[in-house]
């Protein structure tokens, strides 16, 4: 960011994204309920889990890389501060 505005602005869209991933999190909590209620009928039905391990691992890793850009956003607000 150029100014103390910009880096504002930009810092607001990004909490604005955790909201969507926050909401993407209450997803996966029913998709995961559902994909148990499967396994329980069906244990061989391994490509649920395997699915199910997938989609977690990408939400964790969207999460992290959500954390690294908002340090990085905070720490450019603090400098526009200065």
């Amino acid at each position: 960011p150029h100014d103390l505005g910009e880096a504002e602005d930009l810092l607001k869209k990004h909490m604005d994204l955790k909201d969507e991933i926050m909401a993407g999190r209450e997803r996966y909590k029913k998709l995961e309920a559902l994909a148990m209620k499967i396994l329980e009928k069906n244990p061989n039905a391994t490509d649920v889990l395997d699915k199910l391990k997938q989609l977690k691992a990408e939400q964790d890793q969207m999460e992290e890389m959500w954390d690294k850009k908002h340090k990085e956003l905070t720490d450019a607000k603090d400098l526009q501060s200065l």
